[in-house]
């Protein structure tokens, strides 16, 4: 097999040769199809965005960025070379590597000296691991469920700039009563919505499903035992071992299939626990018997429909007997419907000697939810140092993977996965500072980088120090050199906002404390002059579009910014 070709660069200028200009021309190909076009408007609207200079492509332009497809760089590649008459050329070995190439082209440039300045990075990159997806959790009215379809489109875009070529959603079944449920209709109408966007810039899509998913109003006669200690499982889970089980499970899946083969998923995702799984006698262990009773049976229907679609197979929430048995089985012989698995290890003893049957492994980072509710409720939640370590612990094992995310505070997160897995020898801190001098300026990469240092020491808002002043102090000097458009952007409220908060609650004596009330999930904490925190936390819940989130629902309350009663 061909080594993946390593990232490398040449730079043939100094980003002080190049100067501020107010009009960009971008020039395509002549038989550039629909997937071009688009990434051509997705770098109109990035630079416009950001600054004052206006991109066209039919008029004479101070600059011209060429973009082209010329195979032979390596699956997914682009190089960035100069051409003709100060032309910048960005070439994509195909249509995604001309996505990736105007990221790279995009977060290398500046938008803060009076218009567009191009950046001076010039060479040829390919990605190492095949598969770099990223699942969107689409429910409980998180950003992917609740933000106006549009801006959510334009999030997909932002985020496969960075590398991502998959991603994944999954259609929440037991929120809905049944199939024609009107709230249904309206949600798989947002998925398409949303995997659309996807397709429309040349990244493939992923579906996902549990081994025994069943709609809130399913049949109680063969509703599932719950799996005790297994994440979350809700009571309408189906029994696949109790007469008509089966037959349910498959038939939701058809009906799905049929809906949503027009997107042809690239990846079917089956998943075994949280939620999910049966803990009757004839379907325990769940992991080891039911589970993969079902997923054979719902990855051979999947095909059928879509037979060009590889099956994941999950080993989410797997006890070490579980997967150490699953090892087992597959080494004496791999099922032929599983083409990769999932799986994160809970410690070295269930790592494994080598992967089950030969399958490619791929990981599911938990990137938005560690140790700190209501997720994303205090800003921004940056983790570099944690997914480094764990990144240099599993990256030989793997063959990529899906980071977990439920909204934009972990946006930080997304991008070091996106990185780590295009080459993973990348350090999260080369990450950090690109991400800074992209979305904020090269000149206050030093300061924000140190003040992200401090969130990740201060990550439970229980143990914050003195050093939550230091990270206030570090992101007000930042803010004071950005453009009105980097100060404005959410990407920046919503770290200004954690240094705000932060800061505010290492000042309470004695630490307030965000507990949920009477077991509804009602956020609250009483704090003399909390006026603050109030604004900051009500600023949060404007960007995240948490206003259907309701407090009496326990399910959703983890996504709810807290509420503060003032004045006590």
């Amino acid at each position: 097999m061909k080594k993946p070709i390593k990232e490398a660069t040449h730079t043939m200028t100094s980003l002080t040769s190049f100067t501020a200009v107010e009009s960009v021309r971008i020039a395509l190909p002549r038989a550039a199809g629909p997937v071009l076009k688009n990434i051509a408007a997705l770098f109109v609207r990035q630079v416009q965005q950001r600054c004052s200079a206006k991109v066209d492509a039919d008029r004479d332009a101070a600059l011209t960025v060429e973009l082209a497809i010329e195979p032979g760089i390596g699956a997914e590649g682009f190089k960035i070379v100069d051409g003709k008459g100060g032309t910048i050329r960005i070439v994509g070995n195909d249509e995604r590597g001309a996505l990736y190439g105007i990221g790279k082209f995009l977060r290398t440039s500046r938008y803060d000296q009076g218009g567009f300045t191009a950046g001076t990075w010039r060479g040829t990159s390919v990605p190492e691991k095949p598969v770099r997806g990223i699942y969107f959790a689409t429910h409980f009215h998180n950003y992917y469920h609740a933000a106006p379809i549009a801006e959510v489109q334009q999030y997909v875009e932002d985020v496969a700039l960075w590398g991502y070529n998959v991603l994944l959603v999954w259609y929440p079944m037991h929120i809905f009563s049944d199939f024609n449920d009107p709230a249904a209709v309206q949600h798989r109408e947002r998925i398409h919505a949303i995997l659309n966007a996807a397709h429309a810039i040349g990244l493939d899509v992923a579906w996902g499903a549990l081994g025994n998913e069943g709609y809130r109003n399913s049949p109680t006669a063969i509703r599932a035992v719950r799996c005790m200690g297994k994440g979350s499982q809700f009571e309408c889970d189906i029994c696949p071992s109790k007469p008509g089980g089966e037959e349910y499970i498959l038939e939701n899946s058809a009906q799905l299939l049929r809906e949503f083969a027009d997107v042809r998923p690239r990846h079917y995702f089956i998943w075994p626990y949280d939620n999910g799984g049966c803990d009757c006698e004839k379907c325990r262990p769940w992991g080891t018997n039911g589970y993969l009773r079902m997923a054979g049976l719902l990855a051979e229907q999947h095909r059928k429909y879509i037979p060009e679609a590889k099956t994941i197979l999950s080993t989410w929430y797997f006890s070490p007997a579980e997967w150490l048995e699953i090892q087992k089985m597959f080494l004496v012989q791999p099922p032929k419907w599983a083409d990769y698995m999932i799986a994160e290890w809970l410690s070295d003893a269930t790592r494994p000697v080598g992967v089950p049957g030969g399958l490619p492994m791929l990981s599911f980072p938990e990137i938005t939810m560690l140790n700190w509710t209501p997720w994303g409720g205090y800003g921004a939640t940056p983790l570099p140092d944690r997914f480094q370590a764990e990144w240099n612990d599993r990256s030989r094992f793997l063959a990529g993977g899906y980071p977990y995310s439920e909204g934009l505070h972990d946006d930080i997160n997304k991008v070091l996965f996106a990185q780590f897995y295009w080459d993973s020898k990348l350090p999260a801190a080369d990450i950090v500072k690109e991400y800074i001098a992209f979305e904020y300026s090269p000149d206050v990469v030093g300061d924000v980088a140190s003040a992200i240092g401090i969130f990740e020491k201060n990550h439970k808002h229980q143990e914050i120090s003195e050093s939550a002043e230091e990270a206030f102090r570090l992101i007000q000097k930042a803010e004071a050199k950005l453009t009105s458009q980097a100060r404005q952007a959410w990407r920046w409220r919503i770290v200004a906002l954690r240094a705000l908060i932060d800061c505010e609650l290492f000042r309470i004596v004695p630490r307030p404390e965000f507990t949920q009330k009477d077991g509804k999930g009602s956020f609250t904490a009483s704090i003399p002059g909390g006026e603050v925190l109030n604004a900051a936390f009500e600023e949060l819940r404007a960007i995240y579009h948490a206003e259907k989130i309701n407090r009496e629902n326990a399910e959703e309350v983890w996504l709810l910014p807290p509420q503060v009663l003032t004045g006590i």
